[in-house]
């Protein structure tokens, strides 16, 4: 077992204080988390994990940003950060130094990667460069006291963070104009979920939006009862995508989740084969159905979540590779992907599976399974099956990790517009972010445009349509519950108009 130590300010506020629990430490070279537990005497923060080998602490952290950073703007958000790779030793690290330390090298080193390949930055984005090497310099030199420390390498942090996101804004801009070139917009799939046809002026805001159409099947209604299926809604869904001649993606197939799994297989839980053979008739059946119309599957999301059915991490991949040969099999011009969430693999720190996304990923193509994609569930803001706020340079990161797998992405992405709790389905953390209507349109269309930026993404799905109909995360819709839509909606119609077309 191997411990880092870590000096925290003493004017932490009480939240702070009690999210140092939510710590955890990763490294290189995938940067997902070892299990790691903590405890703070005093004013010293002790983190434990498996391996005595070096690794880097991320931990949610306040952030408070002038108003130019539009997502970031006003209230105090709560973004995992972390520091550079740290080595075991008996002096404590300064905290507040070493996040600063770790967001700095992350600007730096992006910046110089990005301009490898032919980023331009302004003169305004190079002096907040320089801007940031010196207060982090600062930090490094000057402090006299603890106190100092702490307010110096706060100001370094919330620098770099500026810094990058400036960075970002570059990226995306410069990016998405090579990107266009002389086609004039991007031929690229942008589609959400709907669980029926619309009609009316929600139909119409739909159509402006969106070039596409993903159709998450609900295996529970679908199959009340074992070999007894019902279509109905799908049919019709499927008969009003193809009268607007949108592009249909069909999936989630089935959603590894208790509300979206039929009753009736809970006695098969523990029997990966009992479980693959109910799982083959029911894909079999939708597929001959539906392949018609229906070319690019998601057969399985939450595809590495071993919970649900009760088997280990090595039956959970046997049973997606079975999936995905079937259906290859059944339907030969299809394309296929699975979904896996929590990219970032939090849950790991706590030890509650063993595999990662990541390493799940990688282990189903080792497996030479037919995948056209991998498609991460970027759902930021929820409990249980979301993620934590990270800015968006993490986020690039994480995106540009998952490409190394050598597969093309899709993304399903969304985030909360309210803190309120969510009686079914997953609630909203609680974890002092301000999820509101406008911080879900500004971070939804930053998200749209760093995803499009990207060669390897193929597509991007909003979660789901509005909090009106049947849906898994709670204010996760781009109309509200009475019907109304959301300021995400004008965002990403803006975004939609300016630089997609479809394919």
């Amino acid at each position: 077992m191997g411990q880092l130590r870590f000096q925290i300010p003493s004017s932490l506020t009480e939240k702070t204080r009690a999210d140092l629990a939510l710590g955890y430490i990763a490294a290189l070279p995938d940067f997902m988390p070892w299990p790691t537990t903590s405890q703070i005497e005093n004013n010293l923060y002790c983190v434990e994990k498996e391996p005595a080998e070096s690794g880097s602490l991320y931990l949610p952290w306040p952030v408070q940003l002038p108003g130019n950073v539009s997502w970031l703007a006003g209230s105090t958000h709560y973004l995992v950060t972390g520091t550079a790779t740290l080595v075991e030793r008996d002096e404590p690290y300064h905290l507040l130094t070493e996040l600063a330390r770790g967001k700095v090298n992350q600007v730096r080193n992006q910046a110089a990667d990005w301009q490898g390949i032919g980023l331009t930055l302004s003169p305004e984005l190079f002096q907040s460069l320089r801007e940031t090497s010196l207060s982090f310099a600062h930090t490094v030199c000057q402090p006299n006291s603890l106190d100092e420390a702490d307010r110096l390498g706060t100001q370094a942090l919330m620098t770099a963070i500026q810094t990058g996101e400036s960075l970002i804004d570059a990226y995306i801009e410069q990016v998405l104009a090579t990107r266009k070139g002389a086609q004039g917009k991007l031929p690229f799939y942008f589609s959400c979920g709907l669980d029926g046809p619309l009609t009316g002026e929600a139909e119409e805001q739909f159509l402006k939006t969106f070039n596409a159409v993903r159709i998450p099947f609900n295996w529970r209604l679908i199959e009340p009862r074992e070999s007894s299926y019902q279509w109905d809604r799908y049919d019709a869904l499927i008969s009003w995508a193809k009268q607007h001649r949108l592009q249909i993606e069909g999936g989630p197939l089935v959603d590894l989740t208790p509300t979206r799994l039929p009753a009736w297989l809970d006695q098969n839980k523990g029997d990966a084969q009992s479980l693959a053979n109910l799982l083959l008739d029911y894909l079999e059946a939708t597929l001959l159905r539906y392949k018609g119309d229906i070319a690019f599957w998601t057969i399985l999301a939450n595809a590495h979540d071993t919970s649900q059915f009760a088997i280990d991490d090595e039956d959970q991949i046997w049973l997606n590779t079975q999936l995905l040969a079937a259906a290859k099999q059944i339907h030969p011009d299809g394309r296929f992907c699975v979904s896996l969430s929590q990219p970032w693999a939090e849950h790991l720190a706590r030890d509650e599976r063993m595999y990662s996304a990541f390493v799940f990923a990688d282990a189903l193509l080792r497996s030479r399974v037919d995948l056209t994609a991998i498609n991460l569930e970027c759902a930021v803001g929820w409990a249980s099956r979301g993620s934590q706020l990270r800015d968006f340079l993490e986020t690039s990161r994480m995106l540009d990790l998952y490409a190394l797998i050598g597969a093309p992405l899709t993304l399903y992405f969304g985030m909360p517009s309210s803190t309120a709790i969510h009686e079914t389905g997953y609630t909203p953390l609680d974890d002092g972010n301000p999820w509101s209507p406008e911080m879900q349109a500004a971070w939804a269309r930053r998200m749209l445009g760093l995803a499009a930026s990207k060669p390897y993404t193929l597509s991007v799905s909003w979660l789901h349509w509005s909090d009106a109909q049947e849906h898994l995360f709670g204010h996760g819709g781009m109309l509200d519950a009475e019907g109304k839509p959301k300021p995400v909606l004008a965002a990403l119609q803006q975004f939609r108009e300016q630089h997609l077309r479809v394919p």
